[in-house]
């Protein structure tokens, strides 16, 4: 499925910032972390959920861990992980949440199992959207049914191909009839030289972007601006009206894009010294660029196609190929519009 068949696309469910909100219109975010070694990973998951626009970003994690607060004062920092209560005050504080992005910088020993299913179980009966990724996958795969039947806004899964065998295994047939058999509300973003999205009823591809340099803490930022699109299209308008997996599916295009690009953009600068800072500053540029593009190029929407005046479609496709002039030749691209028409 090509991304111009996507019933709803990144640019429907960003929030505007141009109109005046309340504090937490943009969603707000969970993440949990809680090992010593890995505090960038909690601190780059979280960063990314918060310089793509998601309005409040709470970190869970351990005591031995808590330095992560110093790194930057603009987060939320509860080390409460291994405390007596945790499960009870950390129930409370998700009541405000929109996402739990959890993963990243968690402890991947057996026995934090126990904390990883309870924080899994508490998000399904308070009806939270779940972002897992890295050590939390790992967890996930010694009992998938933690998930199976989420309610919605769902689930979304951030793996790269080892962890999507160790989730599945050597998986020949398709992956929307595995991802079925969970629910119709898990989505898996499947990272990789072309990152799929796919749930139990579609796939889409998303290329563009990305570069061969594999630093540290790339998986991370992606699952923190995973999880704050997944905030924009739960809290966005089309919440009430449009299917929660095609919602789920546009927050991994807007996040998988962005990413690419902004990967793409940093190594073409920096090369061989490329590192995740040199990523996450290319965020903003990437998103307003992006934004535009995704905009001019919004006539190649099925429902605009099907909605619009030949005439009106061909006039349009003309003005963009005058823009984009040295990537279009306008009257090719006028009739192959045209064409798409009436398809």
């Amino acid at each position: 499925m090509n991304e111009t068949d996507l019933t709803v696309s990144a640019k429907e469910i960003v929030p505007s910032l141009k109109s005046s909100r309340q504090k937490g219109d943009g969603g707000v975010i969970a993440v949990f972390g809680g090992h010593r070694a890995y505090v960038g990973s909690t601190y780059f998951s979280a960063s990314g959920a918060l310089k793509v626009g998601s309005d409040v970003v709470y970190i869970f994690t351990s005591k031995e861990a808590e330095e992560v607060k110093i790194i930057s004062p603009d987060f939320i920092v509860y080390p409460i992980i291994n405390d007596e209560k945790f499960m009870e005050e950390c129930a409370q504080w998700l009541e405000r949440i929109d996402v739990v992005v959890i993963g990243p910088g968690f402890r991947r020993e057996k026995k934090y199992f126990h904390l990883f299913a309870n924080v899994v179980e508490t998000c399904r009966i308070l009806k939270k959207g779940l972002v897992i990724d890295s050590s939390a996958l790992n967890h996930l795969s010694k009992n998938m049914e933690l998930i199976k039947n989420y309610p919605e806004p769902g689930v979304i899964l951030t793996p790269n191909a080892e962890e999507v065998g160790i989730l599945f295994g050597n998986v020949q047939a398709d992956y929307s009839k595995v991802i079925g058999n969970l629910g119709k509300t898990i989505t898996i973003l499947r990272k990789g030289p072309v990152d799929e999205a796919i749930n139990f009823a579609k796939t889409v591809k998303f290329t563009g972007g990305g570069s061969n340099r594999r630093g540290m803490g790339q998986g991370d930022l992606l699952a923190g601006v995973v999880g704050a699109f997944f905030g924009f299209a739960i809290k966005s308008d089309l919440s009430k009206s449009v299917d929660q997996g095609d919602l789920a599916i546009a927050a991994c295009q807007g996040a998988s894009k962005l990413v690419r690009e902004c990967n793409a953009r940093a190594f073409a600068k920096k090369g061989r010294a490329m590192v995740l800072d040199s990523i996450t500053t290319q965020l903003n540029n990437r998103f307003v660029a992006l934004n535009c593009v995704v905009e001019d190029f919004g006539l190649l929407n099925g429902r605009v196609i099907s909605q619009t005046d030949t005439t009106e479609l061909k006039k349009m496709a003309i003005d963009l190929a005058i823009k984009y002039n040295t990537d279009l030749a306008s009257y090719e691209f006028a009739l192959e519009i045209e064409s798409l028409n009436f398809k």
